[in-house]
């Protein structure tokens, strides 16, 4: 089979059979034994885009620099092959796993975690010629770094100020083709162009010989522009599907075989995979459903990560103990600060960033607190303040320098480099950020600002354990979000008591999480200065207690 789009409806027609209430079993079952299809068809991930002399021609350029003369129609039909493929694995795996069928789901995982190999002889040829990513990582993350491309049209329409064609709603010629993704249809624009060109000789506005020439130039002009359009469309669904595919069978790994990963291997394994997702998140131009997407696993795996076991934290060699380098956690960090940070960013991605930093914190600390390899002080480990400097520009919301001193210095000792390097990172984002999260906290959805209002909560914490909890406090006063968070509980009583109510639990959640960051507050602040209605506020809540 050499064809890529022949290729692709196979896969296509392997997976509806595998999920067909009359053909799955039988189907399943003949490819698991008799064809080891599942486990054969993964080992040659991720697909290489064929070249091509003719189509729709243009360039897939890969993140290496790698560049490779295709057809549009190639890089699609490549990309449903891998989601068919992929979402066939998971099903297969998910069955697997569910029928305690242990050494060939372990088979499975092995395949997709493992570092790629040479293909089988027996692998359809388009596979085997040469394109993609070099190799060298385990294959889930091979996989997720082909779909990282660029795709250069040959076509570049010039551009070309519509004057008689410039009312029309090209919108209106929008369809969805059968597989789902919505372009342009050119009989419906073709239909569109003649009516306006009638109209156009009814007013007789095509009178001249360069009225004429005016037309045929901006009727190549739209055309050339919405097939280029119709090209990126097509490329950036297929892309979607795959990507959408690939997070299926990371979830069923995650959820299901992830115990059929080596001990000694799951947290770096997290941590890649972590690496790899967050990065395009901070980038401008990805499109919001795959942000959305990324988003989204970047939350599993950040749970996966802080809900792993004590004994895989670090593995006994010797004497030694290898564990987790705080340089390591901190580069995951910094990408999720950097893509909260990144405007235009969805409300939703931000709010599954919020959930990854607080899995951070919690994992942070329960690392710092158990690995004895990670309780380096800040004099041990002076080249990892050093490189958190140079990258981060830290500062300490003390007003002293958390790279060295005096001052601080008996203070830092007392924590790991693990520690320091996360209160250096969050101080060095803090005016930044602080703002971004509070307005979530104000005026997001109901959700979003539960964790948003834990969000604050855990920076002051963070802040107070590096004795800078009034510098944070004072940045929330100034720009007065503090008092719109007083004002908001005292308009939320009534909330509050609707919470005696069947189901309160949406609105005692997000009266838990302001009420706790207001307590912090209260903490940190004589009871003389506090002002009137905040203190007539706590005694009611004490009293009522």
């Amino acid at each position: 089979m050499r064809h890529p789009t022949l290729a692709a409806q196979c896969y296509r027609l392997v997976r509806q059979l595998c999920i067909h209430p009359f053909t799955s079993a039988v189907v399943s079952r003949y490819l698991r034994n008799r064809e080891q299809f599942f486990l054969r068809q993964s080992l040659a991930l991720p697909f290489s885009v064929p070249p091509a002399s003719q189509g729709a021609l243009g360039a897939v350029q890969y993140g290496d620099g790698k560049q490779v003369v295709t057809s549009s129609s190639a890089v699609c039909a490549v990309l449903r092959s891998e989601a068919e493929l992929l979402e066939s694995a998971a099903l297969e795996l998910s069955v697997l796993a569910t029928g305690s069928d242990v050494r060939r789901a372990g088979e499975l995982v092995a395949a997709l975690l493992e570092t790629p190999n040479a293909l089988d002889e027996d692998v359809p040829a388009f596979l085997e010629q040469n394109g993609g990513l070099e190799q060298g990582l385990p294959r889930m993350l091979e996989i997720f770094h082909s779909f990282d491309f660029a795709w250069h049209d040959s076509i570049s329409p010039a551009e070309y100020r519509l004057s008689l064609f410039a009312e029309l709603r090209f919108d209106s010629c929008l369809r969805r083709d059968a597989s789902g993704c919505e372009t342009y249809e050119f009989g419906a624009l073709l239909a569109l162009l003649g009516a306006a060109r009638r109209e156009l000789q009814n007013r007789g506005l095509l009178s001249t010989p360069q009225q004429q020439d005016e037309v045929k130039r901006e009727t190549r002009a739209i055309v050339e522009t919405l097939v280029v359009e119709n090209h990126r469309r097509e490329i950036q669904f297929a892309r979607f599907q795959a990507l959408k595919a690939w997070r299926t069978l990371l979830d069923i790994v995650l959820a299901k075989a992830f115990d059929l990963v080596p001990a000694e291997s799951r947290h770096s394994l997290i941590l890649d995979l972590l690496s790899a997702i967050l990065p395009p998140l901070a980038a401008s131009e990805v499109d919001a459903s795959i942000s959305e997407l990324l988003s989204g696993a970047a939350v599993l795996l950040a749970t996966k990560l802080r809900d792993e076991t004590v004994g895989l934290l670090f593995v006994e060699s010797g004497e030694s103990v290898q564990s987790v380098p705080p340089e390591r956690l901190h580069a995951v960090l910094r990408a999720v600060l950097q893509a909260i940070l990144q405007p235009g960013v969805a409300p939703v991605v931000r709010g599954n960033l919020y959930a990854v930093v607080l899995n951070y914190v919690q994992y942070s600390h329960k690392l710092a607190a158990l690995s004895p390899a990670l309780s380096r002080t800040l004099e041990d480990s002076a080249s990892v303040a050093g490189s958190a400097t140079a990258h981060d520009d830290v500062f300490s919301l003390d007003g002293m320098s958390t790279a060295g001193g005096t001052a601080s210095g008996r203070r830092t000792s007392r924590r790991t480099a693990l520690e320091q390097g996360t209160f250096s990172i969050f101080a060095s984002a803090l005016e930044r950020l602080l703002p971004v999260v509070c307005r979530d906290a104000a005026v997001g959805h109901e959700v979003w600002r539960t964790v948003a209002f834990t969000v604050l909560d855990a920076l002051v914490a963070i802040a107070d354990e590096g004795n800078a909890t009034s510098k944070v406090l004072a940045l929330l006063s100034k720009q007065g979000y503090l008092q719109n968070f007083i004002a908001a509980l005292k308009d939320a009583e009534a909330d509050l008591q609707a919470t005696l109510q069947p189901d309160p639990r949406a609105s005692l959640s997000l009266f838990s999480s302001a009420l706790a960051l207001e307590e912090t507050r209260l903490t940190h602040r004589p009871p003389s200065s506090q002002p009137r209605s905040t203190r007539s506020t706590s005694t009611r809540r004490r009293c009522r207690s």
